[in-house]
């Protein structure tokens, strides 16, 4: 599978296998197929080794992994957040709605009146620089908060969350950090703690934007991979049918005033 590139099968770990399964959700994939998918890699590393892997090889118990962080929670994570690098991750995750490869990826030219432009990525496993998710270029206005915080970061060279000597900050080190983060703050750690935070971004806006701007953000090939992010409740259809045709809390206050009166005029 292209996916995995140039990694042994001695190399393969879960983080890596749940990574897979989880960018080919984003892609839109149905869990029974990308079940089956997981299943022919399974079988292929049985044959070529002759032994059951031990890795899980099933979408069963993953179900976290697509759910967004708390907003609070990510209030708490920010809060314990002393290294400005990773309140920006944070940030950018979760209002920006930028991928990991996509936030290691950006370079301070990739800054420019109040936007950012997500022009690459960088590879998990080479830190080498590729093109982002479904090779779109995609510009992100940015809120007051990340605004603020690159105000305050060190420059350190081209990228933007850097090394002390400049190089851009390795998956693993991110990984790590961000984990480490989660525990500090006292928030439940997520299976892919970095993605639910991209996920947050998703939730929260879908309340309010229209998809086809959501799926432009958060750089979607296919507004049905946007559509998972839709959550309709009882006061979203109240607020759809105020704003298009009115509210009718007047209308109900007359009614609950006629209502006596038709009642004390029954036989």
């Amino acid at each position: 599978m292209p996916f995995f590139g140039a990694m042994t099968i001695e190399g393969l770990k879960q983080p890596d296998v749940d990574t897979y399964a989880q960018s080919e959700l984003d892609r839109g994939m149905a869990i029974k197929t990308v079940n089956n998918q997981l299943a022919v890699l399974s079988t292929l590393i049985k044959y070529t080794t002759g032994e059951k892997s031990k890795l899980r090889f099933k979408l069963d118990g993953m179900a976290g992994e697509i759910s967004a962080v708390a907003t609070e929670d990510v209030e708490q994570l920010l809060t314990a957040a002393t290294d400005q690098r990773y309140r920006l991750l944070v940030l950018l995750a979760s209002e920006a709605g930028l991928r990991a490869g996509e936030i290691r990826g950006l370079m301070w030219s990739d800054l420019k009146e109040g936007q950012l432009t997500v022009r690459r990525a960088l590879d998990k496993l080479t830190n080498e620089a590729i093109a982002p998710k479904h090779n779109k270029t995609r510009t992100v206005p940015l809120s007051p908060r990340i605004v603020s915080v690159l105000a305050e970061l060190p420059r350190r060279g081209l990228w933007m969350v850097a090394e002390q000597d400049g190089s851009p900050v390795t998956y693993d080190r991110i990984s790590e950090t961000v984990n480490a983060l989660y525990v500090r703050a006292g928030v439940p750690r997520p299976p892919k703690p970095i993605h639910c935070l991209w996920h947050t971004f998703g939730t929260v806006m879908a309340r309010k934007v229209p998809l086809p701007v959501l799926q432009k953000l958060m750089g979607h090939s296919d507004i049905q991979t946007t559509l998972r992010y839709v959550d309709v409740n009882e006061d979203d259809k109240r607020e759809a049918i105020t704003l298009v045709f009115g509210s009718p809390a007047a209308a109900l206050q007359a009614m609950r005033k006629q209502e006596p009166q038709r009642e004390g005029g029954n036989p």
